[in-house]
């Protein structure tokens, strides 16, 4: 269900490369920390810890829930890596990461991993006796205030963070304030780079797999971890990610493919930028302000706060076909690129990809296409941690070796990251401006988009105002059908900056009649049985969540998958945006 086989191969192909080109003895002077706090599915950990382990030669602390006894002092303590991978569920108020434990009858919850306490619940009202704790890891969090890179020897910091994926709910939420609380987590003696993550709600299941391994495999071709967090999430169709970060250090790529900016000093002033993305309030429909009924489980309660549609009792399935044409005519009119001259590699998930400067183009066997920009000054380029002995370079078999370049200044880096300067309306003009340009736009494509926003603030811890700039839209067309087509694929979607078009992505479907066959419809109330008892299996829901819309859509699948028929689902979409398909023939959610 979630790639076994896959994953069987992968690391079986992965150990016979590291023993032919002697990376299994290689010692690095890396080190990772990878934990899973959950009660599901840990692959996406267990991904990353592959990768940083066999792959890239680091030296990994992997603890998973499903075998090891997790604490929160393990996590506080785990800024002795350089790079932190927490994954599981997250909560926003307050802002916290539960730990669950595997006991005998199952998971149970066990303690969570605050990133901050208030200071009120410690006050008593005896001012001899103004903190209160519960426990010692209580006191510890209190008085360290959750800042990485605190502990000192000699006068010295022996603990260096420099990155951090919380790949968890809501822990870089905007509306409770909850990326601040982890950007003070980010003050230590020992300055950290930047922490990545979700501002509402994270993917799990298959999905966040496909993102960690878009995240490691952009990393391993030298793209900045702002960019390769960016890239994994958006070309997933997850549109809300965020991150904070030293402003100095947001270019940064992970040691060994690209270019590092050193620590900033701790008596330095803290310039801090939170970024975050998401849809503009069109983008999400309105719900009911009471709930029609609701659903629970051990994880969390789910609010129903749509109508319960209207549906027929049975339907047809969707007949389609895609355009096919020579990889070097769809780079040369997509790109301007002639692939004769480019770098060619296969992607993972089985993409033709072609590299020129700073242009990467891809092809699917579906029809599917994407291209962005990347770094040429990051691309190629290696760097050190200056704190060790040992340097690393990575091969092209993603392995590590010796020899690195020296960090050097990532000024030269290709982006514009100004503030926008134009408005949605103006941005839609170019965004169809640019399809014309490429092809023209399709003639059943809504006429009205989708937008979305990345915009970028600089923290004001004194309470001061925060003001907000816009860095860049992303455009999307869909399909104008009798039925909507939805899923994780047709679409087209165009990412524009000041520097103009920033990425494309299109895989678009043509509908050509209908199967000859109908079959039954599940009902809705029974769809919704089905996510009361099995939604925790592919969403790290918070506490709380509300069910805001639900319809019959024909699903389309990942951009990898060949497919001429679209089959009928039903589209459960949650607060901010999640969606959740569910089979509407078999009643089962689509993984």
């Amino acid at each position: 269900m979630f790639r076994n086989k896959y994953l069987t191969f992968l690391l079986t192909f992965v150990f016979f490369t590291s023993a032919l080109f002697g990376n299994a003895s290689f010692a690095s002077a890396y080190e990772a920390g990878v934990y899973y706090t959950g009660e599901h599915d840990d692959q996406d950990a267990e991904l990353v810890n592959h990768y940083f382990d066999i792959y890239w030669g680091w030296d990994v602390d992997y603890m998973t829930s499903h075998v090891d006894d997790i604490t929160a002092s393990d996590l506080y303590e785990a800024d002795f890596n350089d790079f932190v991978y927490i994954s599981g569920h997250g909560w926003k108020d307050p802002c916290r990461i539960p730990i669950y434990e595997n006991n005998f009858w199952g998971f149970d919850y066990d303690e969570p991993l605050y990133v901050l306490e208030d200071d009120a619940e410690h006050d008593d009202g005896n001012e001899n006796n103004f903190i209160v704790y519960d426990d010692e890891w209580e006191r510890y969090l209190y008085e360290t205030n959750t800042r990485w890179g605190n502990d000192e020897e000699d006068g010295n910091s022996v603990e260096d963070l420099e990155w951090a994926v919380l790949a968890a709910c809501s822990q870089l939420s905007y509306d409770y304030g909850n990326y601040k609380d982890w950007a003070l987590a980010m003050c230590g003696e020992a300055r950290m780079h930047s922490i990545w993550g979700y501002p509402n709600t994270a993917p799990s299941g298959s999905k966040d797999y496909d993102v960690m391994l878009d995240f490691v495999l952009d990393l391993q071709d030298g793209e900045s971890i702002y960019k390769s967090w960016e890239n994994a999430n958006i070309d997933n169709e997850w549109y809300e990610w965020a991150g904070v970060y030293h402003t100095a250090n947001k270019w940064d790529c992970l040691w060994g493919f690209g270019d590092v900016e050193p620590d900033t000093d701790k008596n330095d002033e803290v310039n801090i930028n939170y970024r975050w993305y998401g849809g503009f309030n069109n983008v999400y429909p309105a719900s009911v302000q009471t709930s029609s009924k609701v659903l629970k489980n051990q994880y969390s309660e789910i609010n129903v706060k749509t109508a319960i549609p209207e549906y027929p009792e049975e339907l047809k399935p969707l007949l389609v076909k895609n355009e096919k044409l020579p990889d070097n005519q769809l780079a040369k009119d997509y790109a301007k690129m002639n692939v004769a001259k480019a770098d060619f590699k296969i992607r993972h998930d089985g993409a033709r990809s072609y590299r020129d400067g700073s242009k990467l183009f891809e092809i699917y066997d579906s029809g599917a296409i994407r291209y962005h920009t990347v770094s040429e000054a990051v691309y190629g380029e290696l760097s050190k941690d200056p704190d060790d002995e040992q340097i690393s370079e990575a091969g092209d078999d993603g392995s590590i070796s010796e020899n690195c370049n020296d960090n050097e200044s990532v000024s030269s880096q290709v982006y514009d990251d100004e503030e926008i300067s134009f408005d949605k309306e103006e941005a839609i003009a170019q965004a169809r401006e640019f399809i014309s340009s490429i092809g023209g736009m399709p003639s059943d494509a809504l006429a009205e988009p989708e937008i979305f926003v990345e915009k970028e603030v600089e923290l004001n811890f004194d309470g001061g105002q925060e003001n907000e700039r816009i860095v860049e839209y992303g455009i999307v067309f869909r399909h104008d059908y009798d039925l909507p087509i939805r899923g994780q694929g047709d679409y087209i979607r165009v990412s524009i900056n000041n520097n103009g078009v920033d990425s494309f992505f299109k895989h678009w479907s043509e509908p050509i009649g209908l199967a000859k066959k109908s079959q039954s419809i599940v009902p809705p109330e029974t769809i919704l049985e089905e996510i009361e008892k099995n939604v925790h299996k592919y969403v790290k829901l918070d506490q709380s969540v509300d069910i805001t819309n639900m319809q019959l859509v024909y699903y389309s699948q990942y951009r990898n998958k060949k497919q001429t028929t679209l089959y009928p689902a039903w589209e459960i979409e949650f607060d901010r945006g999640y969606k959740i398909y569910v089979d509407a023939f078999t009643g089962k959610i689509i993984d």
